[in-house]
Parts: structure tokens; sequence; C-alpha cells
């Protein structure tokens, strides 16, 4: 069995045991009064592991040494205060990749996920991170991001802006499988990625136009089911 057939194989076992899951849940619901599911299935509620049946991209998910990787790579933020994934353990983490001289994609996310953020609450912010990290680790420097988020107008503390050393920088990308065929150097693929509490991913899709709606619709829903 090729990998491809592998990562369909555990796709499908994925989904089926989500489903067995929604449904021993159901026949709870019928005796007594349940309001959460995430006993039975540790630190992934149900809820989400059919978000991130639908959505996710398998050859990240089904990766411990990618996710023990974005965990542990170091980065720098717009304040010039290092930091890694695991230090941000305990809330939902969505990452997008960007870099502050882009004229295409970057600014379209940005924009996107200022309306996302208008759309939730404080109490749901509480439970997030927006996590944004420059691909231009040259140019982008902690000083530079700091006048980015300046000039966007973004001064929630829930979305940090994020550096690094080239080397960690194409660490992260490639454990995020965010890169890009393009021949140009700063190009990566328009991509959002949510992590959960512990640092696994959630949801993994393409987003090359705005679609607020649906991003707050993830959001509230893995904090709904928190």
């Amino acid at each position: 069995m090729n990998t491809g057939d592998k990562n369909k194989a555990a796709a499908v076992s994925f989904f089926v045991r989500s489903v067995r899951t929604v449904r021993k849940v159901r026949k709870v619901r019928i005796g007594r009064k349940v309001t959460k599911v995430k006993n039975r299935v540790p630190g992934i509620t149900v809820l989400a592991l059919l978000l991130a049946f639908t959505h996710t991209n398998t050859a990240i998910a089904d990766s411990g040494e990618a996710q023990r990787t974005w965990q542990s790579t170091q980065m720098l933020d717009s304040a010039g205060d290092t930091f890694t994934l695991e230090e941000l353990s305990g809330k939902l983490v969505l990452v997008n990749f960007m870099f502050t001289s882009c004229r295409d994609i970057c600014p379209i996310q940005t924009a996107t996920l200022k309306q996302v953020m208008k759309t939730l609450g404080p109490e749901e912010l509480a439970h997030l991170v927006f996590l944004s990290i420059s691909i231009d680790p040259a140019r982008d420097t902690p000083e530079v991001l700091a006048e980015y988020k300046r000039s966007h107008e973004i001064d929630n503390s829930a979305w940090v802006f994020s550096t690094g050393t080239e080397t960690s920088i194409e660490t992260l990308k490639t454990a995020f499988d965010t890169s890009s065929d393009s021949i140009e150097a700063l190009n990566h693929r328009p991509r959002y990625h949510l992590l959960d509490r512990q640092g696994r991913l959630l949801l993994s899709y393409d987003s090359k136009l705005g679609d607020v709606n649906r991003i707050s619709r993830d959001l509230k829903n893995a904090i709904a089911h928190l």
C-alpha cells in the first residue's frame, strides 16, 4: 500500500471512529444531559474530529513529527521576545504565513483575519491566538512587524506577528506543508491552520479569497466544544 492509500485508509478509519463516538454521545443524551463530549475523545471533541476529517490535509495531520517540529521551533514576536508554539498550549491557535512587503494574498489574509476577529467576543478571543508568521525574516524584523501591526490598526494582544531565523522559518514552512511550487523565493500557499490546545492540527485549508464566515464559524464551533 502506497503513502496515498495509507492516508486515505487512515482518514476513513478516523471518520468511522468519530461517527461511532457521535452515536454513543447521542445515546447518552437520551438518558441524561451531556454538555461536553471531550472526555470520550481526550483533547479533541467529536465536532473537531468531524471538522478535521472535512478540511484537514491528512499528510500533515498524520505526522507526529511535524507537530513536534512546529511546537518546538523558536520564533520572535513583534516585541522582540522569543517564544515557541508549545508556550501557547492551552489556547486554540490559528496560523497563517505572510510577509509585510507582499502585495498578493497576504493583505487579503490580514484583512480577512481582522474581520474574523470582529465577529468574536472577548470571551471567545480569550481562548484564541492568531499567529501570523513572516516568511521574510531578513526584512521582517520585530520592528517592521510592529509597524505593520500599527499601520493595519491591529492592537489586539490575541494576534501575534512573528519572525525567526531563515532556518527556523523554513522548518515551520515544511512542517505546515505551506511551501509553494512557485519559483519565486518569497511565496507560500494561502492556507490557514487551526491547532487545538495541545498543538495538534484540527483544520488546514486553502483560502485564496477572504472567507470570513467560514473561518469565524470554524472558530466558534471549536471554542463552543472546548
